[in-house]
């Protein structure tokens, strides 16, 4: 399920997955205009919709590849993350990002009860300013929920079955 600006909620399904470093890259699609590719969790490029985070980039490690690792203080990392807006095209955009653990909650995703971290990040650079939070399984690691800036939105995503690795 994904939902954008807290509007309405798609199904998206599972259209493709290819190994990558660290973790799989998971494209979603819902519909034939909108489609998402996530790397644990984490929307790494969006398509339709209004979005236009085109790609990401890490500089450091991404610390959602490995959750539970994070420490109670937190992490700090740079990522870099390129948009597309019709002509407006931005390149490389660096931003300046930390995530920390705020406890262990319970979360219900289609009447599924799951024990999961919640995390919050934060980033900021190049003129943007973001705030996301992502629910991380207590034994895997695995991201059950998230809400991320993604460009010109916010998109939460519930996945209610882990995609094959």
């Amino acid at each position: 399920m994904v939902q954008i600006d807290g509007g309405a909620r798609l199904r998206m399904t599972l259209r493709s997955s290819a190994p990558g470093p660290g973790a799989a890259a998971h494209t979603w699609g819902a519909g034939r205009y909108f489609a998402l590719v996530t790397v644990n969790g984490r929307v790494t490029s969006a398509a339709g919709r209004g979005l236009t985070l085109t790609g990401t980039q890490f500089t450091d490690p991404d610390p959602l590849l490995t959750p539970l690792s994070i420490p109670n203080g937190g992490a700090s990392y740079r990522r870099a993350v390129d948009l597309t807006d019709g002509d407006d095209r931005r390149f490389g955009v660096p931003l300046a990002c930390r995530i920390v653990p705020q406890g262990a909650q319970q979360i219900a995703i289609l009447q599924t009860s799951h024990q999961v971290v919640r995390f919050r990040e934060t980033c900021r650079g190049g003129g943007i300013s973001a705030e996301n939070y992502f629910w991380a399984d207590v034994q895997t690691g695995f991201i059950w929920r998230a809400e991320q800036w993604a460009g010109d939105g916010v998109v939460t995503t519930e996945v209610a079955k882990p995609p094959s690795q």
